[in-house]
Formats: C-alpha cells, sequence, structure tokens
C-alpha cells in the first residue's frame, strides 16, 4: 500500500509540474477512491482478524472434533468459515467481527439497524 500511495504521490506532483490542473483532478481523483478503498480493506482486515479468533477457540476443542477452514462453494461463488464435524454431526458457521445490536429478519442482517453490507466491521 505505501509503494501504491508513494506511486500516486508521484504522479500528482508531475502533473503539477507539467501542468498544475493535471495535478490538482489527478489529487481529486486520488482523494475520492483513496476512503473507498481504505474502508474495503479495514473490513477485510477485521474479518480475517474475527475468523482467526474462531479458528484459534475452535482448535481447543477435544480431538473428537475435526475443523475445516474456508471451504470453498464452487457453484456459490463463496465460502464457508468454518466446518466443524462433530461427533454426532456437522456444523457450519460463518465469522463476522461486528460489534453491537444484531439482528436478521427474512435472511437480511442488520448492525446497530444498519444493513450489514453498509456497516462497518469492528
Amino acid at each position: 500500500m505505501g509503494f501504491a500511495g508513494a506511486g500516486l504521490l508521484a504522479s500528482v506532483a508531475a502533473g503539477v509540474v507539467v501542468n498544475p490542473l493535471v495535478g490538482i483532478v489527478a489529487g481529486l481523483a486520488a482523494g475520492s477512491m483513496a476512503g473507498p478503498v481504505l474502508g474495503r480493506l479495514r473490513n477485510v482486515r477485521a474479518g480475517r482478524l474475527g475468523e482467526a479468533s474462531v479458528t484459534e477457540l475452535l482448535g481447543r476443542l477435544s480431538d473428537d472434533y475435526f475443523l475445516v477452514n474456508d471451504v470453498l462453494l464452487p457453484y456459490y461463488g463463496g465460502n464457508v468459515d468454518h466446518v466443524l464435524i462433530r461427533p454426532f454431526g456437522i456444523m457450519a458457521i460463518e465469522t463476522k467481527r461486528w460489534a453491537g445490536s444484531i439482528r436478521v429478519r427474512n435472511n437480511r442482517w442488520r448492525v446497530n439497524g444498519i444493513p450489514a453490507a453498509t456497516s462497518r466491521a469492528r
């Protein structure tokens, strides 16, 4: 990310030297894209931390349990975060690292009253 930021800064600086208007436009464009990209990276990092925490906790179970992480679903384009094979069944676990009031109605998730797709992971 630092390399990309340095490249972006160099391109804006070059734009200012060549033509100040080009530098200003490049800077505004870069600034408008930075927020959503950083937000998405924050969400991905939070998701990874949440999955790692659950993996560590489930790893403490006895040898009667078998844990498989990050199972891909080829025809659905997604994955199951954890599959726990137990002596009397199988459990699929989807991990989220959200804080606050979590509600589900008609398969729609809301965190603190906000639809989950737009909620910030914590």
